[in-house]
Parts: structure tokens; C-alpha cells; sequence
């Protein structure tokens, strides 16, 4: 650390926080780097002279002349040529203040009268007392202020200074706005004045978060500026210090989003501050704050106990016009202030507040696309940190699928979020994902709030729900940090999607909301990945890229050795490690997030022709691959049965394939209006009423499979579809209304025959009138959940979850079997899911630097 003026040094611990530096609490601009890396071929030339360019654009936006502004390496650079080019003797410089007023004048030959700012008056600079010391000079005198003050962030009374500046045309008045651009009030330059004996000070540095890059601005009078400009090198001001100057200079935006931050981020230091009940704390308006302890020892005592806490703060002994009870503490973001006020809590030695409550640690797992692996990923990690002591439970703010399931209180969640719980070792909770978008259309979800439906929307009209959206997500994860050690975070398709960036309330928006150590997963079956690794943090904002801790290859078939060369690669250019490399795994049983890494799953066990690879499977059993399918989930206990195969029915698949199975299932959609449209269009909805009619096979609907098997779907008010009525494909005699409320519950019912209860789930909107149709399940209160025909081997049923249960699996494999003059089905392997959860687990832990990743979890403290 620079003991003398603040601020950590590269050779100084990432972990260290540093409330000595006052630089922005938002960092960078967000298009830092974007800039930086379009700018690099420009290092291969030297700068423009003078900056000629950016003193053009600094000259518009201050509304002068480009002979009035002068660029320099840092504002700290352009103080010291200023008073080189000057040929004053004196100098009037109130303290307390930056001590390099008094070493730029000294260096420059000319001799300091120091003004005392007084304590007892709050540090206010005293126009009258400045005027009589003016008055005493006999030479043309030097005045050098802050505006406002460092270290007090006081600002020094305007209007009372520009009447000196007319009333002693012969002194130069030198005021540094170094951090005049934090203020909440009095921004205004003293450069629009037009004063010829007023000179201003400005770093670019402080506000724009550059301090690696330094940038300042001196404006002047031309005479003056062309005087200061034969001082400096020609090419004081690097080409990327340039370029990075001219965008920063007109960015409104980030400029009116950083004092506002400022502004709050000062309120919360200040409030924190004086609870502490250790300082006196002055009201500066800069991004920084001074304070008094009640004596030396106390103040160094403070700063020594922050200091075994990794936390920095300005001593301030060497700062002339002061002493060493005062402390200066920059204003830095949330999370940072929340660890100060517990090292300031630290031990209880001042005070009397109670600790604070302890919020659970979180790590979130990101990917470089959808499909990369984070679902189950995630889930792995709740079971790992489950069997090793940890209270934990799964998160993600925002899940856009088809597959869903439902909490025992009946809230509807997205299906991935159910399983990351049952890998916890809990019950699902509608907190774990707060918002689950339900596709409808290709421009339109279903909306769904903490479990409950709110709408159907398309996705411009979505954007308009954001902020209340946001308000549920923040709150959901708040509430889980409260009541878990751990929470696993997992994001939504990938944080680079800079289109998105803006509504973002699931990936780096949560991430930098809960501080969160993220892991970067991506898919390197696919290709490209550590291009994708690259590219993703490349178009992150600084402040996202920080939380990025290491990367994890995801789908790597071979020898993991064969990649150190690339890991060697990574970290050289991003300075963040690989911390695994997990395998392929083909079989591992666990439900997938969506429809695409299911159906590839399927095409592992066929030689990649499409065909199965064992001719003589005991049982093939096909399926209607619906555009909107839902719940695809319901065929996961089918796969890894040996001698059965699984067929999707696409329009291109031949008809013989769908004549000839055993079986056939038609899943859950989330538009079964859609579907049936799309079923008629292809040719498929002929094919699956000639399969039923001629007794091919075993046809079984399943939620939305059952509403198309009737013989009439309504939707008058729209809550699916814009066709009020549809023929359906008549299979079964009965009708389907769709109503606005949305049934979603846990079920039990009992199948024909038995009395062994089998367990289920509902998700539907549509309620069917059943007429004399047998029951095939029936609830314990007699609800219909099924039927079967009495004609035909068709079976349908509302409960998702249902071949799940040895039970019904059992009769609807025999049913298929007896149907085809086969001999029944032999033994079942049970499914439990608990079981492949472990394996998977096993799997991926054997594969990641587990020691590394548990250390993100537990330096949270």
C-alpha cells in the first residue's frame, strides 16, 4: 500500500479491502474494455502529441477553446507542471489538504503559507481569513484549494471564491476538482466562469475508476495552458489513456449513475460510521470520509483491528493540518461495507450493537451457453456439499422450460430446481425459483411468480414485469441465506448474451448481487470452449468479470492431461484457473433441463444411424416429439431399461416405426391447441388415430397427451391458444375445457385393481369431462386421474410422475407385452433417483479441485 496518498499496489493481496483509495464504487465503465482491447493495434504507434484529440473533446464538453485544456499523465503530473510554469514566490495553501499541493509548490521554488482549516469550525474554509492572507503577500500570490477538500470532501464556498478571483486579478487561483464529479450538489467547473486567473485541476483517474490508466485535465487560460504544455513530454498521455478519455468525457449515463451510487454508498458509510459510536465523522460530499477517534491510539488501534480483518483504511498522520485520530474511509460498494461493519463489530470492543445476523454463503455456477451442463452441475454440488456437513439448498431467479414440477404446498417450479433439492436432501420450495417462464408460442411465456401464474405474455410486454420480478428474486434469495449454510446458485443459458445484459435478473445481476464466486461451465463436446471462455469475460463489465473465480470443462471425452497446455493458456490469459475437468457421461440417469440434451441422450444408445443398436430389444415403445413438449421428464424412468428402446416420431420418421412399437406415449405440452394444429399439418395425428383403431399397441396420454387423445379442446379465454374450440383426434370420448385457474399439486391415487397408492403430480389448466369411461387411477377422494377406453388398449392420465411407480410401470410394460403376444416384461431395475444422484456425484467429484472450490465457500466467513 502507497502509505501516503492510499491505494493497493498489484503486488498486494486480491483479498485485501481497500477503503484507503478514493476511487468510483462502480469501477470502469462498462465499455472499458471493449475499448481497450479495439484500441490495442494502436500501441504499435505513438500517441497523438499533446492529445490533441482528447483536449478536443474535453474543450466541448467544458465549453472553451482547445488552447484552454491541457492532458496530462495523472492530475498529480499537470500540479506539478503548473507550478513549475508558474514564476510565482508564494503560495497560499489551506490545510488540512492533499500533501502534494505543498511538495508541488516547494519542488517549483515557491514559498508556502499554510491557511489553517480549524477543526472546531468543521473545516470550513474561511473566505475573510483567505482574503487577509492574499492581502499579506506582497508578490503575486499562488492559491491552491480543493473543491471539494481532500481529506475532508468539504466544498469551499463558491460564490465567496469567485469574488476574491475578481477582487485579486493578480493572484491564480488553482482549484482541483479531483472529485468534484461525486458531489450531490455544486458540481459546476470553475472553468465556465471564464476567469483568466482561475486554473482547474480535474482527474479523470478517481471518477472513471482508471488508476492503473491515469488521466487528468488542467484548464486554463490559454497563455497559462500553452506555459504548463512546454512542461510536460509531448507524449505525456498513452494512446489508450487518450482513447479512453474521449468516450468517458461524454458518457452521461455512467457519470449520473455513479454519483448516484455514490451518493447512496456515502449515506450507508456515514450511517455505519457514526453506529459505530468510535468517530467524530465530518459531512463531506466527495466519495470518501473523514473521521476522528477520540485519540491517536484509538484511531491506530481501529485501523490495526481492520487491518487483521484484510481491510485498509487512510491513516491519516502524515496529512499536514491533521493528527493521527483521523481515519479516512473511501466510500466502496455493499458488499464491501458489509464486511466493514462486522470488522469494525469485530470482538465487540466499541460497541454495544448486536452482531449481525450471519447470511448463508452462496456460489453460482454460469455457462457459456444453454446446454452446457449447469443444471445438473449444480445439482452435484448440492449433493457433495450436502454429504459434507452442509445445510444446503438450490437457487435459480429465472428458468425458462417446459419441464416443471410441484412444490408439497402446490407451487410450480421449474423441474431441474425439484431435483438440485431432492440432491439437498429437502423439499422442493418456490423460493428456489422464483420466476419460471413456460414457453406458449414461439413469442410468448407463461408467466409464473414464486408458484402461481401471473399471465401470458410475450416477451416485450415481459420486460414491463422486471422490476417486480427482481423484487422476488432478491427476496427469495435473501430468505434462503437466512435459512441454509450454503446456496448454489445456477444461471440461465449465458451471461455473455449482451443483448440481455440490460433486463438481466438471473445470471451477473444475482451474481453481483449476492457477491457470488461464479463458476464458468462450458460444454467442450461442442467445440470452441475456451474461445467461449475467452469471449464470455471479454464482454463483461470489470465488476462481473471479478466474480468469475475459474472455469469448468463440462463433457470432455479423453484424457483430461492432454489439455494442460490449454489450462497453462487460460489462466496466462485471464488470470482465472480451470478447476475441472468432468467427463462424459452417457448414463447418467438424472432428468434433464430441457428437450434438446434429452433427445441427445437418446441418440447415445444408436450408433449414430438413428436405428437402435439392439435389434432384438424385448420392447420399443415410441413417443410424440411435440413442438411445446412438457414434462419430458415422465419418460426418464424408461431409459437405461435393458431391452428397451425408446423412438421419437418426428414428420420425417417413417410410419412403420410408430405402426410397429409396442407402445406409444404422448407427453404433456404447454400448448395443446399448437400441437394438435401441428399434429394434423404433419401427417402424424393420422398416423396415431390408425395406431389406436387397428390395436398396434398400447397408447398411453399423459396431461397434454390425454387432452389430445378427446375429442374436442375449448379455450375461450384464451389462456393457451387463440382458437376458441379444436377438434381433437377423438380417440377417447370426452372433452377438455381450458380454465384460467391453473391446477398444480402433489397427487396420490390408486391404479385399477390395487390398493397400493401411486404417487404423481398435476399440471394443467384443462379440466375433461370423463362420462361412463373406466377409471384407470382414481384419487383417495375420489377424483378421476385417469382413464382407459373400453374398446381400445388406450390409457390416459393428468398425473406427470406416474411411471415413476414400480407399480404402474410394471402394468403398462405387461399391457404392451400381452398386446403384442410377447411374454411379460422381465425384471425392472428399480428407479431410484436418489441413488443415481450419489453416482453422478461421485462422478464430479472426483473430477473438480474440490479444495479449491470448498475455499470460495468458506472465505465468506
Amino acid at each position: 500500500m502507497n502509505r501516503r496518498h492510499g491505494g493497493l499496489s498489484p503486488a498486494d493481496s486480491a483479498e485485501i479491502l481497500d477503503f484507503s483509495a478514493n476511487i468510483n464504487p462502480l469501477g470502469p465503465p462498462p465499455w472499458l474494455r471493449d475499448l481497450i482491447s479495439r484500441e490495442i493495434e494502436q500501441l504499435g504507434r505513438y500517441p497523438e502529441p499533446d492529445a490533441a484529440g482528447l483536449c478536443r473533446t474535453a474543450a466541448g464538453v467544458f465549453g472553451i477553446e482547445a488552447s484552454q485544456v491541457v492532458a496530462g499523465n495523472g492530475a498529480t503530473e499537470l500540479l506539478y507542471a503548473l507550478c513549475r510554469a508558474e514564476s510565482r514566490r508564494s503560495a497560499i495553501i489551506p490545510a488540512p489538504c492533499y500533501d502534494d499541493y505543498f511538495d508541488a509548490a516547494a519542488q517549483a521554488g515557491i514559498t508556502v503559507r499554510e491557511l489553517p482549516l480549524k477543526a472546531e469550525e468543521g473545516f470550513v474554509l474561511d473566505s475573510d481569513a483567505l482574503a487577509e492572507a492574499i492581502e499579506r503577500e506582497a508578490e503575486p500570490v499562488l492559491v491552491i484549494l480543493g473543491a471539494p477538500n481532500n481529506p475532508t470532501g468539504l466544498l469551499p464556498p463558491r460564490e465567496s471564491l469567485i469574488d476574491l478571483m475578481r477582487r485579486f486579478p493578480g493572484a491564480l487561483f488553482c482549484m482541483d476538482e479531483s472529485f468534484l464529479d461525486f458531489c450531490d450538489s455544486g458540481r459546476t467547473s470553475y472553468a465556465v466562469e471564464g476567469l483568466v486567473n482561475c486554473v482547474v485541476i480535474k482527474s479523470l483517474t478517481k471518477f472513471y475508476g482508471i488508476p492503473g490508466l491515469r488521466l487528468g485535465l488542467l484548464l486554463g487560460s490559454p497563455e497559462l495552458c500553452d506555459r504548463v504544455r512546454q512542461e510536460l513530454p509531448a507524449w505525456s498521455v498513452n494512446s489508450l489513456a487518450q482513447q479512453v478519455g474521449k468516450r468517458a468525457l461524454v458518457d452521461r449515463e455512467y457519470a449520473e449513475a455513479s454519483r448516484a451510487t455514490t451518493s447512496r454508498l456515502r449515506k450507508a458509510l456515514m450511517q455505519l460510521l457514526r453506529g459505530s459510536g468510535e468517530f467524530t465523522v465530518y459531512p463531506g460530499e466527495a466519495n470518501f470520509l473523514l473521521c476522528r477517534a477520540q485519540s491517536r491510539r484509538m484511531a491506530e488501534e481501529i485501523a490495526d483491528r481492520l487491518a487483521r480483518e484484510s481491510i485498509v483504511v487512510r491513516r491519516c498522520e502524515d496529512i499536514r493540518g491533521i493528527d493521527g485520530r483521523y481515519l479516512r474511509f473511501a466510500v466502496r460498494p455493499e458488499a464491501e461495507l458489509a464486511r466493514l461493519a462486522a470488522g469494525l463489530d469485530n470482538e465487540r470492543q466499541h460497541s454495544s450493537r448486536p452482531a449481525p445476523n450471519r447470511r448463508g454463503a452462496v456460489l453460482m455456477i454460469q455457462g457459456t451457453s444453454s446446454n452446457a451442463g449447469k443444471s445438473l452441475l449444480t445439482a452435484a454440488l448440492c449433493r457433495i456439499m450436502t454429504r459434507r456437513g452442509l445445510k444446503v439448498a438450490p437457487f435459480k431467479a429465472q428458468n425458462m422450460a417446459l419441464n416443471s414440477s410441484v412444490t408439497p404446498l402446490g407451487g410450480e417450479i421449474g423441474r431441474a430446481q425439484a431435483l438440485q433439492a431432492a440432491a439437498c436432501g429437502i423439499e422442493p420450495d418456490v423460493r428456489m425459483n422464483p420466476v419460471l417462464l413456460k414457453p406458449s408460442s414461439d413469442t410468448a411465456s407463461q408467466i409464473i411468480e414464486l408458484g402461481r401464474p401471473i399471465g401470458r405474455y410475450s416477451a416485450a410486454d415481459y420486460y414491463q414485469f422486471k422490476s417486480r420480478l427482481w423484487s422476488s428474486v432478491t427476496e427469495s434469495l435473501d430468505s434462503l441465506r437466512e435459512e441454509y449454510e450454503l446456496v448454489i446458485i445456477e444461471g440461465a443459458g449465458s451471461p455473455g448474451e449482451v443483448n440481455l445484459r440490460r433486463g438481466d435478473i438471473v445470471n451477473m445481476a444475482v451474481a453481483l448481487y449476492a457477491r457470488a464466486p461464479v463458476l464458468l461451465v462450458g460444454d467442450i463436446d461442442r467445440g470452441g470452449i475456451f474461445a467461449s471462455f475467452v469471449g464470455t469475460l471479454e464482454v463483461l463489465p470489470e465488476d462481473e468479470r471479478s466474480l468469475i473465480a475459474g472455469f469448468l470443462v463440462n463433457k470432455f471425452r479423453g484424457d483430461p492431461s492432454l489439455l494442460s497446455e490449454a489450462y497453462d493458456y487460460m489462466l496466462m490469459r485471464t488470470g482465472k484457473p480451470v478447476l475441472g475437468t468432468i467427463p462424459y457421461h452417457r448414463d447418467h440417469g438424472l432428468p434433464e433441463e430441457d428437450s434438446v440434451s434429452f433427445k441427445e441422450s437418446l441418440k447415445e444408445s444408436r450408433n449414430g444411424t438413428g436405428e437402435e443398436s439392439a435389434g432384438d430389444a424385448n420392447l420399443t415403445i415410441a413417443f410424440i416429439d411435440l413442438p411445446h413438449i412438457s414434462n419430458f421428464t415422465d419418460l426418464d424412468p424408461l431409459r437405461g431399461i435393458p431391452g428397451l428402446t425408446l423412438v421419437p416420431i418426428l414428420p420425417d420418421t417413417n410410419e412403420d416405426r410408430l405402426l410397429q412399437a409396442d407402445a406409444c406415449i404422448i407427453p404433456g405440452s404447454k400448448a395443446v391447441v399448437q400441437d394438435l394444429v401441428y399434429l394434423e399439418s404433419t401427417g402424424i395425428a393420422e398416423r396415431v388415430k390408425r395406431y389406436a383403431a387397428e390395436r398396434r399397441g398400447l397408447l398411453l396420454g399423459i396431461c397434454g397427451g390425454l387432452q389430445l387423445l378427446g375429442t374436442r379442446i375449448d379455450d375461450p379465454r384464451g389462456v393457451e391458444s387463440n382458437l376458441a374450440s379444436k377438434e381433437a383426434l377423438a380417440i377417447l370420448p370426452y372433452a377438455t375445457a381450458l380454465a384460467e385457474t391453473k391446477q398444480t399439486r402433489l397427487r396420490q391415487a390408486f391404479l385399477e385393481g390395487s390398493s397400493e397408492p401411486q404417487q404423481g403430480y398435476e399440471i394443467h389448466h384443462g379440466l375433461s369431462d370423463w362420462g361412463d369411461l373406466p377409471v384407470l387411477l382414481r384419487s383417495p377422494e375420489g377424483d378421476t386421474l385417469g382413464v382407459r377406453s373400453e374398446t381400445e388398449p388406450v390409457w390416459a392420465t393428468y398425473l406427470h410422475g406416474i411411471l415413476e411407480n414400480p407399480l404402474f410401470l410394471r402394468r403398462f410394460l405387461d399391457e404392451a407385452s400381452r398386446l403384442r403376444g410377447k411374454p411379460p416384461f422381465g425384471e425392472l431395475p428399480l428407479y431410484d433417483l436418489n441413488r443415481r444422484i450419489d453416482r453422478f456425484a461421485d462422478q464430479v467429484e472426483a473430477a473438480v479441485d474440490l479444495e479449491r472450490i470448498t475455499a470460495l465457500i468458506e472465505q465468506q466467513g
